[in-house]
């Protein structure tokens, strides 16, 4: 995600909002789930049922060329609302920029103008973990730069002027992410965290606004928690080159990626991996293209998504970004599955409003289910 300007109209940051202080959690941070050894699907019911069913009807979507072999079966949700994950940290850094700023305006959105089936939960119990992981995410030098300052051009490596608090924002997004993980494996099969600046930090740098890769840290999460397969479908405009500087040698893992940007971070994509180019006019198909292409892999455990907009700000449609969403839901059915907000900017004229209505496509999307 690399750096953007503020959105047009204004030379000022972003607009001040009230800072959102999280009410008493409406439950407490979800348990360590007993059942960890299950597989995952089975851990929703106890009773194991087949992971994909073959499809025989056609997707009632008009950019959908066919129903894709090997679906999994989308149960809906439970009635329970979808948990989603923010903390005021995520924005206390003195940085002004839509990475470092946005998440706060979409949680204030979510109070003010709320969306059904959606709650917000704080991930801050999840800071601990989250370090521990972020440890074998990155080299300690680069943490300790992050943390320190110093040197200053490995603390500044992702492109914003170090402050104090930009390791404990890091680290925060990250936790939002290592909780919506526990949330997904735990039974509720889907959650999300209003996180961004993830993946184009590698193991021993910044890039792009990305600071501590947040994605990889999710990774981890599940597989700690037994994951044996993991799929990210990284959405995002921009390519996740860190991701797979991380991850890439773990058999474990498998990284998708669709992206509108081609000159902005990349990986060399062999095996199951796909590094897919879009443009505006095929944007859909390309995203069907990479669905059809995970749909043929071994099932995973996990999926997660990398939701940016910021394809809108290289002249997707926005009513092409609301189809890819549903596209995505229907692909991941039952599945458990976590989502970032990722990339999203104010470039081309856009203010934070339509920035932060963006984003409540994913979230409307995915709490429908």
């Amino acid at each position: 995600m690399p750096p953007g300007p503020v959105p047009s109209g204004t030379d000022a940051p972003a607009p001040r909002v009230p800072r959102v202080s999280l009410p008493a959690p409406l439950r407490p941070s979800r348990p360590i789930c007993r059942w960890r050894w299950l597989p995952s699907m089975c851990r929703r019911s106890c009773v194991t049922w087949p992971w994909r069913l073959l499809a025989s009807a056609e997707l009632p979507l008009t950019v959908s060329r066919r129903l894709r072999q090997c679906r999994m079966p989308d149960n809906g949700r439970t009635g329970e609302p979808m948990d989603i994950y923010f903390h005021p940290t995520y924005t206390d850094v003195e940085n002004a920029t839509e990475t470092t700023r946005k998440s706060q305006l979409i949680a204030t959105s979510l109070y003010t103008d709320p969306i059904p089936n959606v709650r917000v939960v704080s991930p801050m119990d999840f800071t601990g973990e989250a370090e521990r992981l972020a440890a074998v995410a990155h080299s300690r030098a680069y943490l300790e730069a992050v943390r320190t300052g110093t040197p200053t051009d490995v603390a500044r490596s992702n492109g914003l002027a170090w402050c104090p608090n930009l390791y404990g924002m890091a680290i925060a997004h990250s936790a939002g992410l290592v909780a919506a993980v526990d949330t997904a494996l735990a039974g509720d099969t889907t959650s999300g965290s209003l996180s961004s600046g993830l993946h184009h930090a590698s193991r021993t740098a910044g890039m792009g606004f990305c600071t501590i890769n947040g994605v990889a840290v999710a990774v981890y999460a599940a597989l700690a928690r037994g994951a044996a397969n993991v799929l990210v479908l990284d959405i995002d405009a921009h390519c996740g080159g860190g991701t797979f500087d991380i991850l890439g040698a773990d058999p474990r893992f498998t990284q998708i990626d669709v992206s509108t940007s081609f000159t902005y971070d990349r990986f060399p994509a062999s095996g199951n991996h796909r590094r897919i180019p879009a443009h505006s006019g095929d944007y859909l198909q390309r995203i069907e293209e990479a669905l059809d292409h995970a749909a043929s892999l071994h099932a995973p455990d996990l999926v997660v998504v990398n939701a940016g907009m910021d394809p809108v700000n290289d002249g997707v449609p926005v009513d092409d970004m609301a189809v890819r969403e549903r596209l995505v839901r229907d692909f991941v059915g039952s599945t458990p599955a976590v989502f970032a907000i990722a990339g999203g900017y104010g470039w081309g004229g856009h203010s934070y409003d339509d920035i932060v209505s963006w984003h409540r496509l994913t979230i409307s999307e995915w709490a429908s289910r």
